[in-house]
């Protein structure tokens, strides 16, 4: 099983607020739930509104792994999650958890995180649909089996963020993330349902659909399923297999944990 949060920046800077409340000295309530390398990543943004999101994103993500592990909320800054770069030794890299496999995205206005086994290899990735996009877009991110399908206008604008949202959940369950180009691989157009019935609990079966063309090895055998949120972004989940999804929501967070109420 799969779990997954979305969220906005906001509510989860507020969710974090009241946990903090609850805490012992002062400060600012995602700043009291992250590490010190994450207050420093944070921190490094250039804009305001970069660093909240960038600390809201890493919040959540320690809040999520804290509930899957059954751990107070209030303890998530303690968690041991590693983000070192494999390419430069930096604090940007893949999140990784011993025992669990992780993975962390951030877009506009919205966080997304998703926690599950180890070998469930999952990889998440939310983007905001733009009103245009960049020379080359195409190029880049598309198959050139997907090119001529594309439509054109906005539709076709949206078209392709959920293309390209499908791939990087894809590359970052696999742990390359974008040093491979989006365009080697080609998601299918078959969605294959779950198995798991719908209702039971917070589990979602989820539609998932494989990887269908990749030059890009790792990759192969690879499933992505979407996940509804908002209306003006695509959500998306990556598994090296499909599993049924946990979905929480932040009163599902607090409800667990009394003292973030």
């Amino acid at each position: 099983m799969i779990d997954v949060l979305a969220a906005s920046v906001d509510d989860v800077h507020a969710l974090a607020d009241r946990v903090a409340h609850a805490l012992p000295g002062s400060g600012l309530g995602a700043q009291r739930l992250v590490s010190d390398r994450d207050r420093v990543a944070a921190g490094a943004r250039l804009r305001t509104e970069d660093s909240r999101r960038t600390l809201a994103g890493r919040a959540a993500l320690r809040m999520l792994v804290a509930a899957r592990t059954g751990r107070p909320v209030r303890e998530a800054g303690a968690l041991a999650i590693d983000r070192t770069c494999s390419r430069c030794g930096e604090q940007h890299g893949q999140p990784r958890v011993e025992g669990l496999s992780v993975s962390s995205s951030t877009s506009g206005p919205y966080v997304l995180v998703a926690v599950g086994d180890a070998d469930a290899l999952v990889g998440v990735d939310v983007e905001v649909v733009p009103d245009e996009l960049w020379t080359g877009f195409d190029a880049y991110a598309l198959h050139p089996d997907e090119r001529a399908s594309m439509p054109d206008g906005p539709d076709g604008v949206s078209h392709r963020i959920r293309a390209w949202a499908q791939k990087e959940a894809v590359l970052k369950a696999v742990g390359l993330g974008l040093r491979a180009a989006p365009a080697r691989l080609r998601i299918s157009a078959v969605e294959t349902p779950g198995a798991w019935p719908s209702g039971a609990g917070m589990l979602d079966p989820g539609a998932w659909r494989p990887v269908a063309t990749t030059q890009v090895r790792e990759a192969a055998g690879s499933w992505v399923t979407s996940l509804d949120a908002a209306d003006d972004a695509w959500w998306m989940l990556a598994a090296a297999t499909p599993q049924p999804i946990r979905r929480w929501t932040l009163d599902d967070l607090a409800a667990a944990h009394p003292s973030a109420a």
